[in-house]
This record gives structure tokens, sequence and C-alpha cells, in this order.
């Protein structure tokens, strides 16, 4: 048995080493965070599992303090990593009041980043933040820093931090002798509800100047500039206004050609002061006529907006004279947009003498929208301006004009959107040929009829034939109530029909909340005509249904969960109670079930209650080739959700046949239980077979053993084994 012995600790020693392992490799992946006094002169600083790779979801940081008449010099010795999910971010550290700030002065991704090198502003440190996700690892990063005297010419920054006031200050430029191409990093503050000002006068050809809005430029990926200044190509001197109360300049060195030489002077001149922030809003009212276009453009344009704005414009048609037949409306052209996705908006309101009635909204990029123009119904409309606190972008460029346009090119209703409160109904628009442009919604809102606690679906029918014009689209947006949100963006369930999809068509949707349907049109010249029809129920939904059921003998009956196919609701309860005629049975046939894994279920119950023996639970998704019979004339089926997830439910066919036995047939969901409880024992058998096997030929194998040895008095085999010590040499001859 020696040889099972070793066996056994050689397994053991695999897994002490395999442990082992584990916890080395979970180890390295740990942050090893790190602070480097002032008292260190120079150190290494890597990344978690350098150089094999690092780990998932990190977040280290390593402090470099500064130190009174000393800069600190920092360098990339190696870098790789996931380009723009995993980066490093550079920040330097600044004392201002005893406090300690800093402020981000680059972000390092992917591989080809060269060998930058850093170098403080006298007394300040850096701090490195390491950040990856979830996905692929790379080499990490190793860098390493040293500090330097200060007062030595062309080896540290200027200050990094300044205020600005109403008195021009000249912002502080290294002399041509700096030659660390990764550059400096200036950031520039002031009061609130104020800007900055830069003036740049002169700037060497070797230097190249960023300037950013310094939220902009501390997201994880830095938005385009405010304004980029090459010392080449850039046309001085040149006037940069902010949009927020602070700035982030950042300069970098051009490598220069070999032998040449720069003048001994400054990288840069720029003086800079407090000055009134450009973030004024718009007119608030605006008269248009069918003359010549007005332009409208987002406050700053074309450089970036501002912050946390709120700017109406009310646009109002030119009184005059009108051709018969005919009626203005204002039509808006956008030349350019580019405004932060999904938080800053320009609304679009329809107006109708005081109230105004949200019809659309634009955000993101016009490249990524369908539709370049839109058209308002009537003679009155709004613009509405809104920006978070957040990123900023370049805005917006408009053109409105009024136009004229044919009285059968028009929507339906006094205003837009026209919208409907009964609990069904249909309505249709025709568009004519010499229609060119037009924009129309509908809405169905929730029933007037209805109380809060109903819980109802929208059934809609829609048929559509379009004119194939440049512009053409029917959006149908779910789930709009209060909240404006726009219809392009990923929080809505938006459903688009276009030309270049399906001319005509027709089709059939659902949705728990009310809906809206917007036809867009843009055409460059008559041609065809469209004819977009709506019709549409709510219908009440969470309902479990007719409780009560009667199988009938060899007629098959379907019975689906709830709203069936279309998702069931969460927290039902419904029990329902399948009744066969006197001396026969129900008998159950389920073709699906979909439900949430064990969460949501399914039961069926042999009897009237679900007290009675449970014949089959199901959960998640099942399927059941066989028939489940009871063995009484009745037969309870269960079905149960949860408050979260929903699915499309279940599907069962029920039916009765007479009762093979007086005293009750089993079912097959007997059967198949009592199959279950077979396997169970026999499995039970096999395991003590298998048990009294091994046992039986190691106690073979152990009473060969001992025989061989001849011991005779042992009835274990081992017993005699302590003694070997004190046995006779020739004894002890017989252990190889």
């Amino acid at each position: 048995m020696w040889w099972q012995v070793c066996h056994c600790l050689t397994m053991l020693a695999q897994l002490l080493y395999i442990l082992a392992s584990t916890v080395t490799t979970t180890k390295a992946c740990e942050c090893r965070n790190a602070n480097f006094g002032t008292d260190v002169r120079t150190g290494d600083l890597k990344s978690p599992g350098y150089p094999t790779g690092y780990c998932t979801n990190l977040d280290c940081k390593y402090e470099i303090d500064g130190a009174a008449g000393q800069t600190v010099h920092l360098s990339i010795i190696s870098f790789e990593t996931e380009q723009r999910h995993d980066y490093l971010e550079i920040h330097e550290t600044f004392i201002i009041a005893s406090q300690q700030h800093s402020a981000k002065i680059a972000t390092l991704s992917g591989k080809d980043v060269g060998w930058p090198l850093y170098a403080s502003s006298e007394g300040s440190g850096f701090m490195l933040r390491f950040v990856s996700d979830s996905s692929e690892q790379f080499g990490g990063f190793h860098a390493r820093f040293s500090r330097m005297n200060a007062s030595l010419p062309g080896v540290s920054c200027p200050r990094l931090y300044h205020e600005a006031i109403a008195t021009e200050q000249t912002l502080p430029s290294p002399s041509s002798a700096f030659s660390y191409t990764a550059g400096c990093a200036y950031m520039i503050n002031t009061t609130e509800s104020n800007a900055i000002k830069l003036r740049i006068t002169t700037v060497l050809s070797t230097v190249k100047i960023s300037i950013y809005d310094t939220e902009n430029y501390y997201t994880e990926r830095a938005s385009q500039p405010l304004s980029e200044i090459s010392g080449i190509f850039t046309t001085l001197p040149l006037e940069v206004v902010s949009r927020t109360k602070s700035l982030m300049v950042n300069f970098i060195l051009i490598p220069r050609q070999p032998g040449a030489t720069l003048p001994p002077s400054q990288l840069f001149n720029i003086v800079f002061y407090r000055t009134e922030s450009p973030c004024k809003c718009f007119m608030k009212s605006l008269t248009i006529n069918s003359r010549v276009a007005t332009s409208v453009v987002s406050p700053g344009f074309p450089s970036e907006y501002c912050d946390s704005l709120n700017c109406p414009l009310e646009l109002q048609i030119e009184y005059g004279p009108i051709t018969e037949g005919k009626h203005s409306a204002i039509r808006i052209e956008i030349h350019t947009f580019n405004m932060e996705h999904g938080a800053d908006f320009l609304h679009l309101l329809d107006r109708l003498q005081h109230s105004s009635r949200y019809l659309i909204s634009r955000t993101g990029e016009l490249e990524l929208a369908r539709s370049k123009y839109f058209t308002f119904n009537g003679e009155v409309a709004e613009l509405r301006m809104v920006t978070d606190s957040t990123i900023v972008n370049r805005g917006f460029n408009l053109s409105i004009i009024a136009i004229e346009r044919d009285n059968d090119c028009k929507c339906k209703g006094d205003a837009q959107p026209l919208e409907y409160t009964a609990n069904s109904g249909e309505f249709f628009l025709t568009v004519p040929s010499s229609c060119l442009f037009l924009d129309c919604f509908f809405h169905i809102s929730r029933p007037i009829a209805a109380s809060s606690t109903d819980r109802l679906r929208l059934l809609t029918n829609i048929t559509y034939e379009f004119k194939s014009a440049q512009e053409e689209f029917l959006e149908i947006l779910r789930g709009i109530g209060n909240n404006i949100i726009p219809s392009h963006t990923t929080d809505l369930d938006v459903v688009i029909y276009e030309p270049g999809m399906s001319k005509e068509g027709n089709d059939e949707m659902t949705a728990d909340a009310p809906t809206r349907f917007w036809y867009h049109l843009a055409a460059n010249a008559p041609g065809g005509t469209a004819n977009i029809k709506f019709s549409y129920e709510w219908r009440p939904i969470c309902e479990c249904g007719e409780l009560n059921l009667q199988a009938s003998d060899n007629e098959w009956k379907r019975l689906t969960s709830p709203d069936y196919p279309a998702f069931y609701c969460n927290s039902m309860k419904c029990q329902y109670l399948i009744s066969a005629p006197h001396g026969q049975v129900v008998v159950v046939n389920i073709t699906e079930v979909a439900l949430e894994p064990n969460e949501d279920i399914l039961a069926l119950f042999n009897g009237p209650n679900i007290t009675d023996k449970r014949l089959e639970l199901a959960t998640g998704i099942q399927m059941f080739n066989y028939l489940i019979k009871g063995s009484v004339n009745e037969m309870t089926v269960y079905f149960e959700s949860d408050v979260s997830i929903s699915n499309k439910g279940f599907v069962l066919f029920y039916a009765s046949e007479e009762n093979s036995s007086a005293g009750g047939a089993a079912s097959r969901g007997i059967v198949g239980a009592n199959g279950h409880l077979l396997l169970y024992v026999t499995l039970v058998l096999l395991l003590v077979l298998c048990s009294g096997v091994l046992f039986i030929t190691y106690q073979r194998n152990l009473f060969c053993f001992a025989n061989r040895y001849n011991w005779q008095d042992s009835i274990v085999g081992f017993s005699n084994l302590a003694h070997t010590a004190n046995t006779p040499s020739d004894e002890r001859s017989l252990f190889p």
C-alpha cells in the first residue's frame, strides 16, 4: 500500500501548490498603492502584474510628494494598455492655503504613447491613477521618478495654478532652454458667473498649445479643445474666451530639426484676465418672414456653448397677406448641430395661445440624425436650449424661414401633437403630391375613463404608404410621458418605418405606456402621395381571466398565462380549476413554458386545491414530451410571478378522458414522480454495491499483503508493524 500513500501525498502537494499559486496571483492583481515622501529621491512605479499583465477592474493610486525647492521628473519607461478602456491619469499636486489640490495634466492609453518625460513646478508633486475595465489586459506600465534642484535652468515647469482678476496677468513661460517634450500645464480659475480671456501674441515654432474648459478636459477622454494654437500655422495675435470659470492650458514641444537652435527667449507670450461670460441666451422672441431666412446660433457659437443654460426663443411669423387656399408655416433648416448626447437638448415646442406643447428634441450630432429640416404646423412655435452642468460642445447653427403651403398640406388639429384619450379609435393622414414639408404628431394617452389602478396595454395597427421623398419616415416613440426625451436616444423604445426599408406595409405593435407617432417629410420636388392610417385599442392586462374551466372528452381547450404572447405582469397569482365530468379525469398537455427561472412558477395539483398532491412544477424554460393525467375529475393549475423579470409565460391544452380504474388511474405525472423515486433508489443501490466491491477488494489486497509476510496472528495486517524495531535482524530482513 506504500504506493497509494505516495500517490495521496503527491496529490496533496499539487493541491497546496495550486492554492499557493492562486494566492500569489491574487496578491499580484491587487493594487499596490504607494506614497513616496519627500525623503525618497528616486523610485519606480509599476502596474500590478507588470510586465506579465495587469488584472481587471483596477483603480490604483501612486503619490509622489512635492518638496520645497525641488522639481519632480516623471518618465514613462514602458506603456501598454487596452486602447481607450484602460488608462493612466497623471495629476500634478500643489498646495494652496495649506491645502493640497491636484490638476490632471495628461491621460495615457494604448501603446504608442512614446516615452514622455514630465516635470513638475517647484514644490509640486505627482499623483498617478491607473484604471482598467473588465475586458482585455496588457502588460501595463513602468514609470520612474527622480528629484532635481528647481533652481537649475530649464528643469522645471512654471507654477500650475493661477487666479484671473480684472487686471491683466502674464502666464509664466519656460525659457527656450526647456526641452521636455511633454510640456507643462496651467489651470486658470476665476469667480462665479465670469469667464477667462486669453490673448496670445507670440508662440515659438516648436510649441503647440491646447486650451480646454477644465470640465471638458477632466472627462476620461478629453473632448475637442476650445482652441489649438501652433507656432507655425496659427495667425497671431489671437483671443480665446472660456465658457466656464476654469481653463486648462497645455503646451507640448515639437521635436526640433537636428542642428536647429532657438533664440534665448520665452516659449510663448500669453496674458489672461477676467471678463464677462459669453454664456448669455439669445433673444427671447423672433419674428420670421418669407423673404429671407433668419439665422439662429447657440450662445458662443462657433466656439463651445456654456453650462446650465435654459434659453427659450419664441418664433412668430410676420403678419402679412396670404395667398388664397394656402397658409403659412415655420420651417427650420439645421446647418450645424453638435450637443452633448443625451444631456444637452434643443427642444421644439408647438405654441397655441399661451401654452407650449412639447413635440420633439434634438441632441448629439447632426450626422447621426435622420433629418435636417423641421416644419411647425402653425404660425407660432418655440425653441428651448437646455444644457446640464458638465460637458459642452460647439452647439448649433439654424436658419428659420416662413413658407406657404396648400391647405391640404397640414396636420390635423389646431395644435400639435393631436391627442387621443378614448379607449379605442382610428385616425389617418393623407399627404398630397404637392406637399413638400410636413411634421405631424399623434399622441395616444391613457383613456380618461381609466382609473389610476387600471392596468392597460395599447394595441395599435399601422398601415403606411410613403412618397419616397429625400427625408421621410414614420417614427413611433413608446413610453413618452411628461419627461422630455429625444427620439433618437437609446432611452426610449423607438420603432422606425422609412421608404428605404419598405415603401408600404402593415404592422401591429403593443405598448404599456402612452405612445407618440411622428410623420416627417422634407422633399425637394412634388411626387407621389403618402397615406398613414392607425387604429388603436387599450386592452386590460394583468388579469387572470376565467378561473373555473370545464374539460371535455376528446376536445382540447387552450389555457395561457395572462396577456400571452405578450409578457405577463409582475406580482401575479392565478389559480385555475379544471373540472371534468363525473367518472373522468383531467389530462393536460404543456406545450410552452417560458418563465423567470426559480422565481416564477407553474404548478399542477391533483385535486381542487393547491394543498393536494402536486403533479408537476415548472419554472424557467422547459419542454414536456408527455401528458399529465390526474386521478380525479379535478385539477388545479397555479401560476405565480414575482416583482422582477417577466417572460412570455406558458401555454397548455386540457381535456378529459375516462377513468381507467375504479381506484383512479395513476397519471403520467405520478408515474413520472415514481420514476424519479425509482431512479434515486437505483442510484443508491449502485452506490452501495460499488462501495462493497471496493471494500472487498481492499480487504483482499490487505489479506494477501499480510499473508505474504507470514503475519499469522494479525487480523488487521498492520498491528505487527509497530514492533519491527524489536524484532531480530533476520526477521527485519523480510522488509526490502
